[in-house]
């Protein structure tokens, strides 16, 4: 009873000191429309408001008081944002010849919060000047020093208001943060020349994320153009996906599949996504070997390719692929999109007897084959026992099998196909 009222004193001192906070912001609301340039740009460089939640109330069990104070937090939070907001507003009507002054503030404030409103204030008011000012700190060319996180702001703010045309000078920024966040906002520029190029050579760069982005900016872009192209570019990255540095290792801890897995497979759906001939493909992978041919084999059933259909089964039989989930999902999902009676008997065995279990610790997964875990290797693998005390730490884990679902719904799109 005592930590109940103790817990509720806290709530209602905290609660009073964030009112007296934002009593204060409700007020320069009414009176924003009077105070001069200056001080609207010191309303931009205020503190951001922190509103920690007391150890008390985090321990509280009293849902009722818990919700409440979130509530007030989260309504604190919110005036506080149309302060900003509002404030904005304000500046923008006074055009261009803000900016020399925003100019001089950013050099001499320099916080965090200034900068982020500087440069929304910027977007907000998207004159030429204005845009201007935003590509300059983008290339850090700004009469004052331009770190990379007021950069990054800058070029996402400058993105919101540039159309195709004026972002292509950022495609030829030596700093590729730039030129791969201006092609994930206007992928169709991918199809200019030297772009493509470039983007090509990210495509076998040893750098995950790199190699990552690329496949993504490709998939984003227009799938009826360049086609051929992008076939070849991604195929032949596929070639190469299994000699990335870390490539067996785990992706993340709440992800199945290794770093391999989920790049063959973002590059698999790219490639299902293009339209062209079938034959095309064909061709291009006709010498694939490897993974990179099973992936080939599983793309090319997803575009309605029967010819694979052996080859396919072959390889969601093959043991030495047992380990490879993603590639073994997909490859029953495509089965069921091209095949027919004769293929059920094997997918019921599947639906009945894959070994392949999910464990789910409410966030963190653990793969198992046979019993024995699989692809949790590297920085992100998770412990499996407590050394110390001989605990399975996933003894209570939900337990799932995906493979064995993915074989029934293919059953059953087979059926489907059958009834019809």
């Amino acid at each position: 009873m005592h930590r109940i009222i103790f817990t509720w004193a806290v709530f209602v001192f905290c609660c009073n000191g964030f009112a007296q906070t934002i009593d204060g912001n409700n007020g320069a609301l009414e009176t924003l429309k009077g105070k001069t340039t200056e001080q609207l740009l010191d309303i931009l460089n205020k503190k951001p408001l922190s509103i920690k939640v007391p150890p008390e109330m985090r321990q509280e069990r009293n849902n009722k008081a818990r919700q409440s104070f979130e509530e007030q937090r989260r309504q604190k939070f919110e005036e506080e944002r149309l302060l900003y907001a509002q404030t904005r507003k304000l500046l923008v009507e006074k055009g261009d010849s803000l900016i020399g002054l925003l100019s001089g503030k950013l050099q001499r404030f320099h916080t965090a919060t200034f900068e982020k409103h500087a440069m929304m204030l910027l977007s907000e008011m998207g004159t030429p000047k204005a845009k201007q000012f935003l590509l300059d700190v983008t290339l850090g060319q700004a009469s004052f020093n331009c770190d990379s996180v007021i950069s990054s702001i800058a070029l996402h703010e400058y993105l919101k208001i540039a159309d195709a045309n004026e972002v292509k000078q950022l495609l030829v920024s030596d700093e590729l943060s730039i030129f791969l966040t201006t092609l994930r906002k206007h992928p169709r520029l991918i199809n200019e020349s030297s772009v493509f190029n470039r983007i090509n050579r990210l495509l076998q760069s040893d750098n995950f994320n790199n190699r990552w982005t690329a496949t993504n900016i490709v998939s984003d872009s227009p799938n009826n153009e360049e086609v051929i192209k992008k076939m070849r570019a991604l195929t032949e990255s596929l070639k190469t996906v299994a000699q990335l540095p870390k490539a067996n290792e785990r992706y993340q801890h709440d992800s199945i599949g290794t770093y391999s897995d989920v790049l063959c497979s973002a590059i698999a759906k790219t490639l299902i996504s293009l339209q062209d001939d079938k034959q095309q493909l064909n061709e291009i992978a006709k010498n694939l070997n490897g993974l990179s041919r099973q992936w080939i084999v599983v793309v090319r059933a997803h575009r309605g390719d029967v010819s694979v259909k052996e080859e396919l089964v072959s390889i969601l039989q093959d043991n030495s692929a047992l380990e490879r989930t993603r590639l073994r999902l997909s490859g029953i999902r495509a089965l069921g999109e091209i095949g027919t009676q004769d293929e059920i008997p094997f997918l019921k065995e599947i639906s009945e007897s894959d070994t392949y279990e999910l464990l789910d610790r409410g966030g963190p997964l653990l793969e198992k084959v046979n019993g024995a875990v699989i692809n949790n290797t590297g920085e992100r693998s998770l412990a499996v026992q407590d050394k110390l005390l001989s605990i399975d730490l996933w003894a209570n884990a939900r337990i799932t099998y995906p493979v064995r679902q993915a074989a029934k719904q293919a059953i059953a799109q087979i059926e489907a196909k059958i009834r019809n």
